[in-house]
């Protein structure tokens, strides 16, 4: 292995963090909204034959130019805690009843989730009008609360099929509000169905579901941010941080978005626009780990070491149970031959995580230059060997500490390890 420090390690941490974080703010969307137990659309990920059936029969159901209302229904009864509504023929009927009489057709997708299609009325009436009187007069008569994601055929360039899934995607909007909601689809519906797919690793379905978002509100911020995270993922960096810089245009304040730019630019190394971004999320909010800690982690690829510490201390402090800002801060230190600055961090990352070798190996040679404690170097820099055998650097080290010990041949190896391996069982060094 050729790594020289272990910014490789923190390049792999940053990486495997999510972009726009968790522990971030929460869109703006999401505000005082609960997300569902369960998903309906799901069933579309997965595939479904109920809702493959329900498709073929929308697509016999009525002439294109006549246009239907499509709606996607989930039932509640707050008093019974029922959940199985399509084996209870009171139920059942008097549904059927309600939809039939308006010339519509319905399919079952869960025990207590149905699809409908009910014709254009004539003459023509808003049909969110038509969706709200059918959802009042159903839960009249059966004395539930319904909750209802409704669209619209025509719409658009979609298809009825495509009609029909923007019901689904609705219905989980819904399921953000209290029961007995009524959505139609709209910009926060495609963002939600996005974020979905985006959890359960299906990137370039949330690429797609972001886009139809835009396509009703191209300046819309949360869709863009979330767009330049899916391309972040995909390693489309280019691409994600246009994103980025066309949501901060929309919000030039946003945390969320500052840090995402700033994260991607690190990545594409470019270090002075990543500064700026970081640094102006860092002065909007210097409480957030990830974007204190990826600062620190780009300033000190740039050599700016004094802006670097200021934000990896503040990443300590956030998280004082991670080893990677403390050793970042040891080896900043050891670089400025500050020793006691760096064994205080070098210890306080070993303390965090008994494994961290380029610790270990940094407190070895800060031991090793100061003459002093040079068997405790020696167990460091022996273990750092040990477990990361491939890190020339640290064999190197042992290598001088060996020589100040007058131990040449065991310095050989280590200076030239193709010679003869290391094994600390058998005590060759």
């Amino acid at each position: 292995m050729t790594a020289t420090s272990r910014l490789h390690i923190a390049e792999q941490f940053l990486t495997s963090r999510e972009v726009a974080n968790q522990t971030l703010p929460d869109a703006p969307w999401q505000k005082e909204l609960t997300p569902p137990r369960e998903y309906v659309s799901d069933i579309l990920i997965q595939g479904n034959y109920r809702t493959d059936a329900f498709s073929f029969k929308l697509n016999q159901f009525q002439k294109p130019e006549q246009g239907f209302l499509c709606a996607v229904i989930s039932f509640t009864d707050n008093k019974t805690l029922e959940t199985h509504f399509q084996d209870h023929p009171r139920y059942t009927e008097k549904i059927s009843g309600i939809i039939t009489d308006r010339g519509g057709i319905m399919s079952w997708l869960t025990p207590n989730v149905l699809s409908m299609a009910i014709p254009r009325p004539c003459p023509p009436a808003p049909m969110a009008h038509l969706a709200s009187s059918i959802k009042k007069q159903m839960e009249k008569s059966l004395g539930v609360i319904i909750s209802m994601g409704a669209s619209i055929f025509p719409w658009m360039d979609f298809s009825a099929q495509e009609t029909f899934h923007h019901g689904v995607r609705a219905l989980d909007h819904a399921g953000f509000h209290k029961p007995g909601a009524l959505i139609f689809p709209n910009p926060v519906t495609f963002n939600i169905s996005g974020d979905r797919r985006y959890r359960l690793g299906h990137i370039d379905d949330a690429l797609a579901e972001y886009r139809l978002g835009l396509l009703l509100a191209p300046t819309n911020f949360n869709l863009l941010n979330s767009l330049g995270v899916c391309n972040s993922v995909l390693n489309q960096f280019d691409r994600a941080l246009d994103q980025f810089e066309k949501a901060l245009e929309i919000m030039p304040k946003d945390v969320m978005a500052l840090y995402n730019a700033g994260l991607v630019c690190n990545l594409m190394n470019h270090l002075d626009k990543g500064a700026e971004y970081l640094t102006r999320a860092s002065k909007l909010n210097n409480t957030i780990f990830e974007i204190e800690l990826t600062a620190g982690i780009l300033f000190t690829k740039a050599n700016r070491f004094s802006r670097a510490l200021d934000h990896l201390e503040r990443a300590g402090k956030i998280s004082p149970g991670t080893a990677l800002p403390h050793g970042l801060m040891g080896d900043i230190h050891l670089k400025q031959g500050d020793c006691s600055r760096a064994v205080k961090s070098y210890t306080r990352a070993i303390k965090c995580n008994a494994r961290d070798t380029w610790s270990m190996s940094g407190l070895a040679r800060i031991y090793e230059i100061q003459n002093i404690n040079m068997d405790i170097a020696m167990a460091l820099a022996r273990q750092s060997v040990m477990l990361d055998p491939g890190i020339s650097l640290f064999r190197h080290r042992l290598g001088k500490i060996y020589l100040k010990k007058g131990w040449y041949e065991k310095a050989a190896i280590e200076f030239n390890p193709k010679k003869k391996p290391f094994n600390l069982d058998k005590g060759v060094a």
